[in-house]
């Protein structure tokens, strides 16, 4: 990457401004002049919030100390990386779990509702429908009839019976 594009220069701009963020100084405007100070100063020593601006900005126009700036990068990109791939390690384990209790019901669902879900006009209804396939599959590729897996159903279907305005049941008591 070219050091005078615009795309460089507005990356160094930001790590600049995340180091100064961490750093333990910081800068102030005094007339005219750009003190650097220790962070622990009171901050009643700044003018004003628009002083604080500017002495940003002319304190992220100078050139920075490669070797420091190299150092913090570093630290920073190394706890970032761990991060990232400690998540990521939790979310395979997560879904390889859930792949091995449910095999591929997301990917490749049960088409049991598909000729309603194609004549339904309710959007609502058509997500429902496609849950419960899912679900169903779910079970399908499951060992054990869990709680969870019924209740899961059945809270879809009485949100279905809501939304279609199938309150009442008194008409299908024989």
């Amino acid at each position: 990457m070219d050091i005078n594009s615009p795309e460089y220069q507005s990356l160094l701009k930001k790590e600049k401004e995340e180091w100064n963020r961490q750093s333990k100084i910081k800068a102030r405007k005094v007339g005219g002049e750009i003190v650097i100070t220790p962070k622990e100063e009171p901050i009643e020593t700044f003018i004003d919030e628009t002083s604080i601006t500017e002495a940003l900005e002319e304190e992220l126009k100078k050139p920075i100390d490669i070797q420091e700036f190299a150092k913090f990068a570093k630290t920073i990109d190394s706890n970032t990386q761990d991060k990232i791939k400690e998540t990521f390690n939790s979310l395979k384990e997560f879904l390889l779990e859930k792949n091995r209790r449910y095999g591929d019901s997301a990917l490749e669902p049960l088409d049991i509702f598909n000729n309603v879900i194609n004549n339904e006009p309710d959007m609502a209804i058509k997500g429902m429908l496609i849950r419960l396939a899912d679900k169903t599959k779910r079970i399908k590729n499951s060992k054990v009839l869990r709680k969870n897996d019924v209740v899961d159903q059945i809270g879809y279907w009485i949100l279905i019976c809501i939304k279609k305005g199938w309150t009442d049941f008194k008409d299908l008591i024989d």
